[in-house]
């Protein structure tokens, strides 16, 4: 009797010690869009409707890359590197003026559309807060504080033709506008789905917020009027991988 009793005891115990261990850590994978928004406009010292430089970018890319550590079957910190881009900026106006674009008829004729992209790497900490633990679905919440370089590398192209054409010398000043680069603590809170099909891998969705605080002093300085903070929609599809277990959370 007691040899059965220690035979079902050594199969017993590795899967009640399984039983006892869940996944602490995982990698977090995830891509999307982004779009920012805002009011378009400001107005310089003269009461002049300028437009401001943020508001204006074409839908972009995101992707993050993070891992994660659970501290509890609810409650989660990430740790994560995000990258957006965006490769073009455009304000169109009653239906026709482009504020990118350029002519020039007074030497010669010739036209074309000067170009203003947007990088952003960020790195941050998001606190997440899971509502079904357990479940195949299981919803939350994050809110992510994070520090962002911000890069905009502006081409006129109406120079370059200039330059083409030997009115200007290559190396010549010429005048830029907008933001060239910050540095700025921002913030993202949001909400998502987690769907846990087995039990290393889950893939969720997530949409959000994103918002950045840019420094005044890095736009143009007499350009006052296109300055303004970075603020953002964002949608993201990911998947997240576990590897690491530890005892029940």
């Amino acid at each position: 009797m007691k040899r059965k009793i220690l035979i079902l005891g050594f199969f017993l115990f590795p899967l009640l010690l399984n039983a006892q261990f869940e996944q602490k850590v995982s990698i977090n994978l995830s891509a999307g869009m982004f779009k920012t928004f805002g009011e378009k406009h400001g107005i310089n010292e003269y009461g002049e409707s300028r437009p401001k430089q943020m508001p204006s970018y074409k839908a972009g890319i995101v992707s993050e890359l993070g891992f994660q550590y659970n501290i509890n079957r609810r409650f989660s910190i990430l740790a994560e590197l995000g990258i957006m881009y965006s490769n073009k900026w455009e304000l169109i106006e009653d239906d026709e003026y482009n504020w990118m674009f350029w002519s020039c008829d007074s030497i010669y004729y010739s036209e074309g559309f000067n170009k203003l992209n947007l990088f952003n790497l960020s790195i941050g900490i998001t606190p997440k807060l899971y509502f079904l633990p357990g479940k195949k679905f299981n919803p939350f919440i994050y809110a992510g504080i994070n520090i962002n370089y911000t890069h905009a590398k502006y081409t006129d192209t109406q120079w370059e033709d200039y330059i083409e054409k030997g009115l200007y010398k290559p190396g010549d000043y010429f005048d830029n506008p907008w933001l060239r680069k910050n540095v700025g603590f921002g913030f993202n809170p949001g909400l998502g789905i987690e769907y846990n099909p087995i039990e290393k891998i889950s893939v969720f969705l997530t949409a959000g917020y994103y918002h950045i605080f840019m420094n005044e002093k890095n736009f143009a300085y007499y350009y006052p009027e296109r300055s303004g903070n970075f603020n953002a929609f964002l949608i993201q599809a990911g998947i997240k991988y576990s590897f690491i277990k530890s005892k029940n959370l």
